[in-house]
C-alpha cells in the first residue's frame, strides 16, 4: 500500500511539473509572437513614412516640372492621384483615389498624393497643401503614415 501511495504521489507530482512547463511556454511562445508582430509593424512604419515623404518629393518634382501654372490646371481641383509609381507625370494619372489594384509595386502599400489648391487674390500667391499618405493592412486592420506640405511658386519664371 505505501508503494501505491509513493507512485501516486509521483503521478501528481509529474503531472503539476508538465503543467508549469506548458504554461511557462505559453507565455514565452506568446511573447516572441508580440515581439514579432511590433517589430513587423515598426518596419512597415518606417517604410510608409519613407514612401510617404517620396510622394511629397513627387510632387514637388510635378511642380518643377511642368512649372506652377503647369500644375495648376492639374491641381485645382482639389485634387487626389494615386501615385504606385515615382516616374510617372501628373499628367498620365488619372486623379481618384488608389484602388486596391494601385499598390507600390512589391509592396503591401499604397500612396495616395492629395492637393488642396488655394489661390487667394489680392495679390497673394497661390500655393497648394500637399499631403501624401500610405497605407497597409495587417490582421489587425488598416494602418497610415502621413506627410504634408506646401507648395508655392517659388520661382517667378515658373
Amino acid at each position: 500500500m505505501e508503494r501505491l501511495l509513493k507512485n501516486g504521489q509521483t503521478l501528481i507530482e509529474i503531472l503539476i511539473a508538465v503543467a508549469i512547463v506548458v504554461l511557462v511556454l505559453v507565455a514565452v511562445v506568446s511573447r516572441v509572437v508580440e515581439a514579432v508582430s511590433s517589430a513587423n509593424f515598426a518596419r512597415n512604419q518606417a517604410l510608409a513614412t519613407r514612401f510617404a515623404q517620396e510622394g511629397i518629393e513627387w510632387a514637388r518634382s510635378q511642380r518643377d516640372l511642368l512649372g506652377w501654372s503647369g500644375l495648376a490646371v492639374y491641381i485645382s481641383g482639389n485634387q487626389t492621384y494615386c501615385v504606385p509609381n515615382l516616374s510617372l507625370s501628373i499628367k498620365n494619372i488619372t486623379a481618384g483615389s488608389c484602388s486596391p489594384t494601385g499598390m507600390i509595386p512589391g509592396t503591401i502599400f499604397l500612396r495616395e498624393v492629395a492637393f488642396v489648391y488655394s489661390a487667394p487674390g489680392g495679390g497673394a500667391m497661390p500655393f497648394a497643401n500637399v499631403t501624401a499618405t500610405v497605407s497597409w493592412q495587417d490582421r489587425v486592420g488598416w494602418h497610415r503614415s502621413t506627410q504634408a506640405t506646401r507648395l508655392s511658386s517659388w520661382n517667378s519664371q515658373l
